[in-house]
């Protein structure tokens, strides 16, 4: 059985903003009850353990940061040396997703964060609005995380004790098309994938048994090719049935 592993969100504040915390939670834990999604912020960290390390690892494992971003959290030393540059880490390496929510007046354009797309309108922040205003705000917030996280290619699955992600779906299905594949075909059949995650795909699946390599005698262009097992095949079908009404 295959097991879709929850999309997380981890939240990015100053401790100093628990109360816009506590607010936009009271907002998004819908995400947690109805979805397939999980919210995580410090409180999250049990007592005694190393809390830097569990912030780290939090990052790592995250889909979609949400900073809530204000004076408090751009005067954060913490935040800005450890954990923001961690984040920025995160998007390199992990295509993790980030997005600011704008608590209050800061010079969000000063921060290597102004690149990324605010939630709401840099020039209306949620302290400026009106209660009534705000929890509307909130409310459109919380549909756009919902649909960020579910049209993002980037969605997981749990396969024993690895992870495989839609890229690897992908290279799966095309294998299981058009079995007996050298690495650069497997390349041209999926132009969005570049050539360092098309390897690591391959390296995942052939230790995962769904797929095997050989060196076929008749192909002289190409030494080693790549075709799917019984297992890939059943794979593909499963996760289709389960997830999905159309291809790949």
């Amino acid at each position: 059985m295959i097991q879709m592993r929850k999309k997380t969100i981890f939240i990015s504040y100053s401790r100093k903003d628990k109360k816009w915390l506590d607010q936009i939670k009271k907002y998004l834990s819908i995400l947690e009850f109805n979805y397939n999604f999980l919210l995580w912020e410090d409180s999250k960290i049990e007592t005694g353990v190393d809390w830097k390390n569990e912030i780290y690892t939090a990052i790592e494992n995250s889909d979609l940061a949400l900073l809530l971003v204000s004076s408090n959290f751009l005067s954060s030393k913490f935040i800005q040396t450890k954990e923001v540059p961690k984040i920025l880490q995160s998007r390199r390496s992990n295509n993790l997703i980030i997005y600011n929510v704008i608590i209050n007046p800061c010079a969000l354009e000063l921060s290597d964060l102004h690149k990324f797309q605010c939630l709401n309108d840099i020039n209306r922040p949620l302290q400026s609005l009106k209660p009534i205003n705000r929890e509307f705000e909130f409310v459109r917030m919380t549909k756009e995380i919902k649909h960020i996280l579910e049209s993002n290619e980037n969605s997981f699955v749990d396969v024993k004790n690895d992870i495989l992600d839609i890229k690897d779906l992908i290279i799966l299905k095309r294998l299981s098309q058009n079995a007996n594949m050298s690495i650069t075909e497997i390349e041209k059949s999926v132009i969005s994938i570049n050539r360092k995650n098309l390897v690591l795909s391959l390296t995942k699946l052939l230790k995962n048994n769904y797929i095997e390599k050989f060196k076929d005698p008749v192909k002289k262009e190409a030494s080693v090719y790549w075709r799917p097992l019984n297992q890939g095949f059943d794979m593909i079908l499963d996760f289709e049935k389960e997830y999905f009404s159309k291809e790949i």
